[in-house]
Order: C-alpha cells, then sequence, then structure tokens
C-alpha cells in the first residue's frame, strides 16, 4: 500500500509541474441553494503539501506527538 502512496503523490507532482504548479480538483459547494454540487477548482501544490500517510505520521511524532504508524 505503501508503494501505491509513493506512486501517488509522484503522480500528482509530475501533473502539477506540468501545469505550471496546480491539479484540477473538486470541491463541494457549501450553504445555497446548489449543495452537493461538485465545482472543479485549481488546486496549488507543491513537494511540501503533497505528503504520503507514513510522511504524515512522520511528522506529527517530529512534533512530539506519542503516534504509532502500523498497517
Amino acid at each position: 500500500m505503501e508503494q501505491v502512496e509513493e506512486r501517488l503523490k509522484n503522480d500528482v507532482l509530475r501533473e502539477a509541474r506540468s501545469f505550471g504548479g496546480v491539479i484540477l480538483g473538486h470541491e463541494e459547494v457549501v450553504g445555497g441553494a446548489t449543495v452537493g454540487e461538485m465545482i472543479p477548482t485549481w488546486i496549488h501544490v507543491d513537494e511540501g503539501s503533497v505528503k504520503t500517510v507514513r510522511e504524515i505520521y512522520d511528522d506529527v511524532k517530529k512534533e512530539g506527538w506519542l503516534v504509532d504508524y502500523h498497517r
């Protein structure tokens, strides 16, 4: 699973590089008459904003939280 996550991260970063640092995502409209509608949105990403689950746990642990990562 970790290999799949690493490949997905690399795919996202490669796509972002080809589109000037952004990827196309979708956000759900909250409030108003169109609740639940999905709208396309360009999202800025870089090496620091795209992480695997393991990387997130490693960062949290470095911050001093007592967490363990098991899979």
